[in-house]
């Protein structure tokens, strides 16, 4: 599978390098940048957003960029954040492959001719552990293409990103949300360089992606700072994050562990040290009393986000991220013997490891985007993904976490297959009206009302799409009742 994204990855390449032949300008409040482009589309990369969070600056929230002299180019992506190995998919002579600690960067595509054109700002997936803006499958040349500024953000991942310790005498702990939130400031104060209208400011994310805007969606913080929101796949923990005390006990661990006990001293550890101390951590946010008060499902239930309309869902294959010895018994969801012989008569007859993928996908997916849906006090479009591109169909039967994002940003060449291609405009385009309009009215599909509890339909993304009842109703029932409600 991985060489198979991988020539989809080329071919990407191979098409968003092609025809830029100008050298486009624009003035932001830090300076000049100089990108490339052509008669449709201007491209800018590696534009700062922030301070280099490296040595007295590490675990502090992110600091104003230094304006500089001149002209900057802006041509290639910046590092990206600092994580276990080489980030997939990505150019390897691009400065994106690079990883470290001085990568808050962002990259902007736009109409070349644009005016008041909305914008859609990507948080990249990886459990916040790993990831970059820099991989080829998010290219924003389509969204440009089709009228859409988009920008897209590194953000400080694994224990540069979420980290607490009694030494550094602060409650900030979820600087990888700082960052994010650095960046959406940044698009409101320069986003008009580039002929974006900060009154159409939608904020996209897929898998951690996702989830870190679940976050943000319960942190007052960053409320006003989009008016619209595309959540996919935001599995994971979402309704139990570590308080404080919790995050900083484990930070005082780890920090013994390295022989580091003060500030200073954890400031000046390498790099290579904390990325192998975090190796069996837990990442993601802290209920840290000063950006997060509470988690999304407190905030959900409490009535504390923002009436921004949202579009979310999950795909119908996110059981593949279960590793195959995974079952029931031995997995992340638990359940009595009772409640697996409830699920087993619900699902089917299934085998230990498919019966877990299966519980897999709808506990810590499904159920967390239909529980969001049901309860937003705005419209809420809820969709399931389940088309399998013709290039995987020897080895795949349904769509895989994170197999939307090809046809979601048109970056993958599928030009081979009619089904592909007839998927590819239907994502994209469903994505673009709801990024422009705020409701997901799309070509070859049928109207998609906003989610409501009483009738649980969702749209089924696929090659021949339709308006259905929710396919793991009964088990999501059951599943919802193993939902903390408390708030942590």
């Amino acid at each position: 599978m991985r060489r198979l994204l991988g020539t989809l990855a080329m071919c990407a390449t191979l098409l968003t390098l092609a025809g830029w032949a100008d050298t486009v300008k624009a003035t932001i409040d830090s300076g000049t940048v100089v990108g490339a482009g052509n008669d449709q589309i201007n491209a800018f990369k590696g534009i700062p957003y922030a301070a280099p969070p490296v040595g007295p600056s590490r675990w502090r929230p992110p600091a104003p960029v230094h304006p500089w002299a001149g002209e900057r180019q802006a041509v290639d992506y910046g590092s990206s954040c600092a994580q276990a190995g080489t980030p997939a998919f990505t150019p390897r002579t691009s400065q994106g492959a690079g990883v470290g600690e001085d990568c808050l960067y962002l990259n902007v595509w736009a109409p070349a001719k644009a005016a008041d054109a909305p914008v859609v700002v990507w948080i990249h997936g990886g459990g916040n552990t790993g990831g970059t803006s820099a991989q080829t499958f998010y290219d924003g040349t389509a969204f440009a293409r089709d009228g859409i500024i988009l920008v897209s953000l590194n953000y400080r991942l694994g224990l540069f990103g979420f980290f607490a310790h009694p030494a550094l005498q602060s409650a900030d702990a979820n600087f990888g949300l700082l960052d994010q939130i650095a960046a959406l400031t940044w698009v409101k104060r320069n986003i008009h360089a580039f002929a974006g209208d900060l009154g159409k400011v939608t904020v996209m994310g897929e898998s951690a992606g996702g989830q870190d805007i679940l976050a943000l969606l319960a942190a007052p913080a960053a409320h006003g700072l989009f008016a619209r929101a595309i959540i996919e796949s935001p599995g994971g923990a979402w309704e139990r994050y570590p308080t404080l005390s919790q995050a900083r006990e484990s930070g005082e661990s780890i920090g013994d562990k390295l022989g580091a006990k003060t500030a200073e001293e954890l400031r000046k550890l390498p790099i290579e040290a904390v990325l192998k101390a975090a190796d069996s951590q837990a990442i993601g946010p802290i209920l840290d009393g000063a950006l997060l008060t509470e988690t999304p499902v407190h905030a959900v239930l409490a009535g504390h986000v923002p009436a921004v309309p949202i579009l979310i869902g999950s795909n119908s294959g996110e059981g593949s991220l279960l590793p195959p010895a995974v079952t029931l018994a031995n997995g992340e969801v638990q359940f009595t013997s009772t409640e697996v012989d409830k699920l087993r008569s619900l699902y089917g007859p299934l085998d230990d490891h498919a019966l877990a993928q299966a519980v897999f996908r709808d506990g810590l997916f499904a159920a967390v985007v239909r529980f969001v849906a049901g309860r937003w006090p705005a419209p809420a479009y809820l969709y399931r993904f389940d088309y399998v591109a013709d290039i995987m169909r020897a080895r795949r039967s349904d769509a895989w976490h994170g197999s939307e994002i090809p046809f979601v940003f048109d970056t993958a060449n599928f030009a081979g297959a009619a089904d592909d291609r007839k998927v590819v405009n239907l994502m994209h385009g469903c994505w673009v009206a709801f990024i422009k309009e705020g409701i997901p009215r799309c070509s070859g599909a049928p109207d998609w009302p906003a989610y409501r509890s009483a009738d649980d339909r969702l749209m089924r993304l696929t090659d021949v799409p339709a308006l259905v009842p929710n396919p793991a109703a009964a088990p999501l029932a059951l599943m919802a009742s193993k939902l903390p409600t408390n708030g942590n």
